[in-house]
């Protein structure tokens, strides 16, 4: 099923993620064309963030949705020692399934 045919497509979505004792709230569009939009989050705030999701064919399509989120953290180095400032990306993978 092409994303733009599925019925979860060009809507919006909140995402509720739990990490060990926290838990963030963002919200996300699942664009027609499988690109995933973020909008306002209560988690940690992101440098970038890009996405793709599908959904399969059938009475109860698997859905797969995967998210990049680019993180900035640290400080300018002072000593040798210092870690220094640096980004990272955080990948997740979600699968499961659409009821129609």
């Amino acid at each position: 099923l092409s994303p733009s045919a599925s019925p979860v497509a060009g809507r919006y979505y909140q995402l509720e993620e739990l990490e060990d004792r926290e838990d963030c709230t963002t919200q996300l569009f699942l664009a027609p064309d499988g690109s995933v939009g973020f909008g306002r989050t209560d988690g940690p705030p992101h440098l970038s963030a890009a996405g793709s999701w599908e959904c399969g064919e059938g009475t109860s399509g698997e859905f797969t949705m995967v998210v990049d989120r680019v993180y900035k953290t640290g400080c300018p180095s002072k000593k040798s020692t210092d870690m220094g400032d640096f980004t990272f990306v955080v990948r997740r993978r979600f699968r499961g399934g659409v009821g129609r």
